[in-house]
């Protein structure tokens, strides 16, 4: 949340280093065009960051287009022909035609075609195409995209340190000059051409670029407008020229649409790149032929915009229903005016602990195990991201890109999708941070009103994500000291987080006073919600070791309901019931899924929450079912009033109260929610409590059931066995590394590396012998052991056995065993013994990433559901020294061929300035 000099002093670094290429042409300065051309629309538009004294600052207005490769197949008619299958994988998408949903709201701009979606298919000719490898260095490619031409879709990146502002628009850079021939393109009654245009010069003296524009049909060219530009040097990208051309002479033809960019005299080398963002095809969703076009194109009729206000840290007790029952008097009234105008659930939980796992927890309705995003360290490896970005999650924000919305994320958060160094692409059209520490949330405020006020007459999903009230809790004077006396005889919180939540629901205030302004309140969605909540409660405070931080007024190192327990609350005039309270408890994996249900829009198979649209419209409760959360080192279910906690070995943390979690009594914990609601007393220190077994093998089959219903949605790409580069521009998929899927081919194998068998010394021994067998048939491969001479092993009958003969080393070091067998799902039963007595579920056999146990004997890996639990894609389970002896078993998918574990990132390994930015958010000690 709050950045002081170091971060800055970062902003500052972003600054230096980012692509910024401008161009600040005067309209009517600019030479005539060369032919004679419809004229095109010109806007000038500046993304100039808001000036402190202004009342709405100017931030970037038109959004850029992310280019996405989900190509949905939308059911509008019955004879269309699905879509082509694209190097990273389908995600289905349906329209529910028959909700009657989407009918309300009238006129709307919506795109029907994204330029760079045709990318793959787009002949681009151009004698500087060689030269384009070097000519954005500080920009990135645009990790979603691969296959033809996916150099040519970028990440345009800039930062302005008037408002500590990051920038990131999506675009399609060309070389001047070129020629680019996008093929199948329709153009829908009232049609019109939208992007905004750079020209960033190499040279000195820049001479005037001319975009033209023309539909080729056949032997037949129909030329549509141009607009020339005078570009300016590469490190001013900071305003853009924006081109509307008026498609009304080709309406309903279908073609080529050519775009040429030259310049009058020919240049000798790449002295001029063009960047397109936002390329897009628009019409309005009328009640004439233009709404039945619309209609065509995206499966939509005219669809409610989203407003998902998101405040960090957060707790559910601070507003709604939750708050009444705390007792807590009414202190934010914007926010409980969208409790009073809709409905809220009083009790949702969050998917993880921490913001950058439950956000895109959220966004896909996936757990982040399942979705390639978990991390026990700070930083993402290219090989991560390349797992991430090829297992194609259904990210709400492509979806609804796909289907015509603009999208666009505004906030304060590095750790999020604002530095591709510490996270991931969040597939949004338009990003924009402020990173200060203090004036941030007036900044970001501005910055959403001025995208708004751009897109009020479009579809689209705005992302508000306010950082207060995150640490360190700094609630600016002139709201706070007004606010103070309010908080007389509260008790339980620290009042300056409740001041930066004051903070954050004025300024809300101003975001739902502007959309009543503008006539956007009666069709838009309003979600508000948190990524997690924070822990008020001296009981719970701890010192967590990993990440040298105390538990108390923070998040991320625990799974109570403290941490997990957020406001859930959707709002839509006249759609969704006024003033309900829901009380079964949901997961916040549900987001996704609902607000696709609201637009009646089918949710992806590969989505795991539910939809909870009819429970929203007025239908009845929805039923229970488990509540799942995920932290770095531990995993918690709730279920039937109980939440059982599974520790990893590595997690260090000493409570103030003896009855919490002790890794020296237990790796577990388990509450019984009903008689316990502050989770106070762990009953899993009585290893022979009825509920505990019974816990431990809901938690497993639950995550087997999940991962098994993300296995029969998407077939897993072949992972590289070659070692990824660190640079970020890197981590972009490649034809090579992914594997095509379509909506109805078959369900394909998960495929993993390896299997790897960890050894471990426990307190008394560590002589591990046995075999370890397949099927008849089956065979293994990769057979080969990681550590040392000690282990000696042996592959018998035909490369089915494996016998093994392992002395475990005293020292911390561990030996493993490593192979692969074909096909990768087929069944592998162990069957071992250490010092003589057999190996059991229960007593020394460990699976996954958390060490979870598989709780059958004899110890068999027997299908689909097991693999997916036994992913461990950083390494696997990792021992604690001296205790815990017994073997640890993980499918190893990480491509690197290699049994090693990735290490927890200590705090002091971090980079100084990252780690300056954690001190600042209190994630680490200022030591």
């Amino acid at each position: 949340m709050a950045f002081c000099a170091p971060v800055r002093q970062l902003g500052l670094v972003l600054s230096l280093v980012a692509v910024l290429a401008a161009c600040d042409p005067d309209p009517g300065e600019n030479p005539p065009p060369k032919r004679a051309l419809p004229a095109l629309t010109l806007a000038h538009a500046t993304p100039a960051v808001p000036q402190p004294a202004a009342p709405q600052p100017t931030v970037p207005a038109p959004a850029a287009a992310t280019p996405s490769i989900l190509n949905p197949t939308v059911a509008t008619k019955a004879a269309r022909p699905p879509p082509v299958p694209t190097p990273t994988g389908h995600l289905e998408v349906k329209a529910d035609r028959d909700s009657g949903r989407l009918s309300r709201v009238g006129e709307q701009v919506v795109v029907t075609t994204r330029l760079a979606e045709k990318l793959e298919t787009a002949s681009i000719a151009s004698p500087l195409l060689d030269a384009m490898t070097d000519a954005v260095p500080h920009s990135y490619k645009n990790p979603w995209r691969s296959g033809p031409n996916a150099a040519h879709d970028l990440r345009i990146v800039w930062n302005d340190g008037r408002t500590a502002q990051y920038a990131l628009r999506a675009a399609i850079a060309l070389p001047v000059p070129t020629t680019a021939r996008f093929p199948d393109v329709t153009i829908p009654p009232g049609g019109r051409l939208k992007l905004d245009l750079a020209v960033g010069a190499r040279v000195a003296l820049a001479e005037p670029v001319t975009l033209t524009v023309a539909l080729v049909e056949g032997a037949n060219t129909t030329p549509l407008g141009a607009v020339t530009v005078t570009p300016v040097a590469q490190h001013r990208l900071r305003e853009w020229t924006a081109v509307d051309l008026d498609l009304a002479t080709v309406a309903g033809r279908k073609g080529t649409l050519e775009l040429t960019l030259a310049t009058e005299k020919s240049q000798p080398g790449l002295r001029y790149m063009a960047f397109l963002a936002d390329a897009t095809i628009v019409t309005r969703t009328t009640e004439d032929g233009s709404r039945r076009a619309a209609q065509e194109a995206t499966g939509l009729d005219a669809a409610e915009n989203v407003l998902l206000v998101v405040v960090d840290a957060q707790r559910s007790d601070t507003i709604g229903p939750a708050r009444k029952r705390r007792g807590l008097p009414e202190l934010f009234p914007v926010m409980e005016s969208v409790v009073q105008g809709g409905t809220a659930f009083q009790h949702a939980y969050s998917v993880g602990n921490q913001t950058r796992l439950s956000t895109f927890a959220f966004l896909a309705s996936q757990y982040a195990t399942f979705g390639r995003f978990h991390h026990t360290r700070w930083n993402f490896s290219a090989a991560q991201k390349r797992a991430f970005y090829a297992g194609n999650p259904p990210l709400l924000s492509r979806l609804l890109s796909s289907l015509g919305y603009r999208t666009a994320s505004v906030a304060n958060n590095l750790f999020l999708f604002g530095n591709l160094d510490l996270s991931l692409d969040g597939g949004f059209d338009h990003l924009i941070d402020h990173r200060h520490g203090t004036r941030d949330t007036e900044w970001i405020t501005a910055s959403a009103k001025t995208w708004l006020t751009a897109h009020k007459d479009e579809r689209w999903f705005l992302m508000l994500n306010y950082n207060t009230p995150h640490l360190p809790y700094e609630p600016p004077a002139e709201s706070y000291g007004p606010f103070k006396p309010r908080l007389e005889g509260v008790d339980g919180f620290s009042k300056p987080y409740l001041g930066e939540i004051k903070w954050a629901d004025e300024n809300l205030g101003q975001i739902l006073a502007l959309m009543e302004q503008l006539d956007l309140t009666r069709k838009t969605l309003v979600i508000v919600t948190s990524d997690h909540g924070e822990v008020m409660d001296a009981r719970h405070d701890c010192f967590n070791e990993n990440w040298e931080t105390r538990c108390l007024h923070q998040h991320g190192k625990t799974l109570y309901d403290e941490e997990l327990h957020v406001p859930f609350v959707f709002r839509l005039p006249g759609r969704i019931t006024a003033g309900r309270t829901l009380t079964t408890p949901v997961s916040q994996l549900d987001l996704a899924p609902t607000i696709l249900g609201l637009l009646g829009v089918k949710p992806p198979t590969t989505m795991l929450g539910r939809d909870l649209s009819p429970a929203l419209l007025g239908g009845p409760e929805p039923a229970e079912v488990p509540v799942l959360a995920e932290a770095r080192l531990s995993t918690a279910l709730r279920v039937g009033g109980l939440k059982y906690i599974h520790h990893d070995r590595r997690e260090k943390m000493e409570f103030v109260k003896r009855t919490l979690f002790d890794s020296r009594r237990s790796w577990e914990e388990l509450y019984d929610l009903t008689k316990d609601p502050e989770e106070l007393e762990n009953l899993a220190f009585d290893a022979a409590h009825p509920a505990l077994l019974a816990m431990r093998e809901k938690l497993v089959a639950y995550k087997a059931e999940s991962a098994a219903k993300v296995g029969r949605s998407a077939a897993e790409p072949e992972p590289e066995a070659e070692p990824e580069p660190e640079e970020v521009r890197d981590a972009a998929p490649t034809p090579a590394a992914t594997a095509p899927t379509t909506a109805s081919a078959p369900a394909a194998p998960v495929v993993w590396v390896n299997s790897v068998l960890r050894f471990h010394r426990g307190e008394t021994g560590g002589h591990f012998t046995g075999t370890i067998r397949v099927a008849d048939g089956v065979v293994i491969q990769g057979f080969e052991a990681v550590g040392g001479p000690d282990l000696n092993r042996s592959l018998l009958e035909g490369g089915t056995v494996i016998r093994v003969d392992v002395r475990a080393p005293e020292a911390e070091a561990t030996l493993a065993l490593q192979f692969r067998t074909v096909p990768d799902d087929a069944a592998v039963t162990f069957e071992l013994l250490v010092d003589g007595r057999p190996l059991t579920a229960k007593d020394g056999f460990y699976v996954g990433a958390y060490g979870l146990a598989l709780f059958r004997d004899p110890l068999t890996v027997a299908d689909a559901a097991d693999l997916q639990l036994a992913v461990a894609p950083n390494g696997g389970p990792r021992p604690v020294f001296g205790v815990d002896g017994g073997v640890y078993f993980w499918r190893d998918g990480s491509g690197s061929g290699k049994g090693g574990a990735a290490d927890l990132e200590k705090a002091d390994s971090i980079d100084s300035e990252i780690r300056n930015v954690m001190k600042d958010w209190g994630y680490v000690n200022g030591k």
